[in-house]
């Protein structure tokens, strides 16, 4: 096994078996959204500027209002000089100001004038239901659409926010909307590749809005209803009205009094409240007996229990680690005869305490802070390091679509080995040869790029499997339905080089 390092685990290239996934796409929604996120660039006091994207949350007047991360427009150290807005399709950048912002959950509320040919899809903010597949909008200040299905789904709170797993996200997508099939549902707080910190919508909602005031700004898709913002003497009482019997039912614990208080004020100011807490109260119970359910489930650990739990709670947010399960069983059903021959062993999942722990002292990074527990599904890996004669294996297969300028090899326009000293491989008469004796050492002088092209070509060449990966130019995702090899995840790695614990 090879030495533990959190930020290169593509070095030490392990393969990993993957189960079918079972995701769909939103991209439809989140096309007919992407009007809405705009792009923003800020500039501090000492010359740093940071980017991101945010997405209009409401418009009065003249005015837009627009939700994002806040470190992305303001800095501890350092005051902002200027917030830029750019919107999709233009050149042309707009002045911002920052309304307000909550450093706890590192969120924050824009204020600009809207241009007067400025047209976004409102009523597009959505409280999302449970059992979430979302797409998200934007980044690296592009508004870039994932091309195939992207699936995301709750992991852990960490700091009051919301871990959600999710392929195809990179660095630069700080304040991006995540979308299901109704609208936006969450605001990215942080990126970290395939995973991303995230803050509810309704959560952004509550902490941007103060008792009642601004409630303008938030516009969230209840049922079809519209709201009605205008002013008169007559609105004005029956507002007054609505927030003292409001503030007369708020704290009930019956779902029915907040019914009734729908039924009186179904386009007030506190309607989307009063379905909340109806829902919440409903769901309570559901909740329960749901829990209940999963933890026998899980105590028992057997496919037709998981199978059950999929068909009696379609709707639950544990759908996502329940199919995981249902897919891991039943790929260990067919491979379990197999991954001895392939150089494969069988990791059994469970919690784990991942990052900078006890025993490593003061040998930490700041990117392995704090430690935290995760919990890891079981999977098969090899047993061994992809070695020197296997990758050659794989570039002379490929040789035909390889390109060597100056010791680089380069393939889709890509490098993804360097023919160095210390790669001990040389490229004489036509192929890549290996020096004597170095042909059982483990492969290196690859990147990541390098690693999932082997992982498809081995996937399709040598086992008939369907390949994991689809990579197109720069954008890497993966089939939904593939049996493939894969890399191993950071969490999957880390806990597979600490033995399983």
């Amino acid at each position: 096994m090879c030495e533990l390092h959190p930020i290169r685990p593509y070095i030490c290239f392990f393969l990993t078996l993957i189960g079918l996934l079972n995701l769909k796409a939103q991209t439809q929604i989140a096309e007919s959204l992407s009007n809405n996120v705009v792009a923003i660039s800020a500039t501090f006091e000492d010359g740093h500027r940071e980017y991101g994207l945010s997405f209009v949350t409401g418009e009065r007047g003249q005015q837009l209002y627009l939700a994002t991360a806040a470190h992305v427009v303001q800095n501890e150290y350092s005051g902002t000089s200027s917030i830029e807005i750019q919107f999709r399709g233009e050149i042309r950048r707009y002045s911002a100001q920052l309304l307000r912002q909550d450093a706890n959950f590192d969120v924050a509320l824009l204020e600009m004038t809207r241009p007067n040919d400025y047209r976004w899809k409102q009523n597009c903010l959505a409280v999302p239901g449970l059992g979430q597949q979302v797409a998200f909008i934007g980044r690296e200040r592009r508004w870039f659409i994932p091309p195939e299905a992207v699936h995301g789904a709750i992991t852990e709170i960490r700091y009051n926010r919301l871990m959600v797993d999710i392929i195809s996200i990179r660095p630069g997508t700080s304040g991006a909307p995540l979308v299901n099939n109704q609208g936006i549902t969450r605001l990215v707080i942080e990126d970290q590749g395939s995973t991303a910190e995230v803050v509810a919508i309704e959560q952004v909602r509550d902490i941007l809005t103060n008792s009642g005031q601004f409630n303008y700004v938030f516009t969230l898709h209840t049922a079809g209803i519209d709201y009605d913002l205008s002013i008169n003497d007559s609105e004005l009482e029956r507002m007054q009205q609505e927030l003292k019997d409001w503030q007369a039912i708020k704290n009930s614990e019956n779902a029915t009094v907040f019914r009734n208080f729908f039924r009186r004020y179904p386009r007030g100011s506190f309607s989307e409240r009063a379905i909340e807490r109806i829902e919440g109260l409903e769901a309570r119970q559901a909740q329960a007996r749901e829990l209940l359910h999963w933890k026998i489930i899980e105590e028992k650990d057997e496919l037709k229990f998981y199978k059950d739990f999929v068909e009696r709670f379609p709707n639950s947010n544990r759908l996502g680690l329940a199919r995981r399960r249902i897919n891991e069983l039943e790929a260990y059903h067919t491979i379990d005869s197999s991954i001895t021959k392939e150089g494969f062993i069988r990791v059994e999942g469970g919690p784990f305490l991942m990052g900078c722990t006890k025993e490593q002292g003061t040998d930490c990074t700041i990117n392995e802070r704090p430690a935290h527990k995760v919990n890891v599904g079981s999977f098969a890996i090899r047993k061994f390091e992809v070695t020197k004669k296997e990758y050659v294996e794989f570039l002379n297969a490929k040789i035909g679509q390889l390109n060597i300028k100056n010791d680089d090899v380069s393939m889709r326009g890509k490098v993804i080995f360097e023919l160095s000293e210390a790669s001990k491989v040389t490229f004489t008469r036509g192929s890549f040869n290996i020096q004597n004796g170095y042909e059982r050492h483990p492969v290196n002088e690859v990147n990541w790029y390098s690693a999932i092209e082997y992982c498809n070509w081995l996937s399709q060449k040598k086992n008939g499997r369907r390949p994991y990966y689809q990579i197109n130019g720069s954008d890497v995702s993966f089939h939904a339905l593939a049996n493939g090899y894969r890399l191993p995840s950071e969490a999957e790695w880390e806990y597979a080089a600490r033995g399983g614990y």
